[in-house]
């Protein structure tokens, strides 16, 4: 019965935060379409959901694109005053379907009022850019979509001008990938530079064409417009 209570009261709760504006990220609505065997309340405020959870975050745009966190643990940490979290911390298991990619890691840090995402340990995934990547640690900017990855090792980042693709010149070589690298940036979901020792493979458009390797201390790439 009291099982039961719990993930009542915890429903309403997130009812509540309705009307709550999250920082600079776009969200406004938090939607528990799993409830844990365990929940936690501090001063009529959940603090933590264990024992495996899945959270929505919906935009009030309906256009904007919902968040899905799984995680074994779910910590949320509040101002003093404010009405809605500022952090979300995950841990064990995690996993967030984003715009930024379907994503799996050990932790997560989810600041709402600074519009970063954070994923540190085992760190792995997929996005619309990048087939499979693997790395040690991701930041995203939620609100610029810009990113910065710690020894990432990536597949099938497409670069263009492939066969039969006409947006760039014809390079003869359709994807990227990054075998190493200590650091890399992507700015506008491209790579704009990689330094720390890097390591990547260009894929040719044509199945017999040789791939082409290439190694330096730092890479900069310029994509046409």
């Amino acid at each position: 019965m009291t099982g039961r209570v719990l993930v009542v009261a915890t429903l309403l709760f997130c009812a509540s935060l309705a009307a709550a504006q999250t920082g600079s990220t776009q969200y406004s609505y938090i939607d528990i379409d799993k409830a844990a065997p365990l929940v936690e309340f501090e001063n009529s405020r959940l603090t933590r959901i264990s024992g495996g959870v899945e959270i929505v975050l919906r935009g009030a745009d309906e256009s904007v694109r919902p968040m899905r966190l799984e995680a074994l643990e779910i910590a949320f940490a509040w101002s003093k005053q404010g009405d809605s979290p500022t952090i979300i911390n995950l841990n064990e298991s995690v996993r967030v379907d984003s715009p930024q990619g379907d994503i799996r890691s050990a932790r997560a840090v989810l600041d709402l009022n600074g519009g970063v995402l954070t994923f540190t340990g085992n760190v792995s995934g997929t996005s619309e850019q990048i087939t499979s990547f693997e790395a040690d640690e991701i930041v995203y900017d939620l609100d610029s979509g810009d990113s910065e990855m710690v020894n990432l090792r990536a597949t099938g980042i497409g670069i263009g001008g492939g066969e039969g693709d006409a947006s760039a010149p014809d390079s003869g070589y359709s994807e990227m990938d990054i075998d190493r690298a200590g650091a890399v940036k992507f700015v506008d979901g491209q790579v704009e530079t990689m330094s720390g020792g890097v390591s990547i493979t260009l894929q040719p458009a044509q199945a017999n064409a040789q791939r082409l390797k290439l190694g330096a201390s730092t890479v900069g790439i310029a994509w046409a417009p």
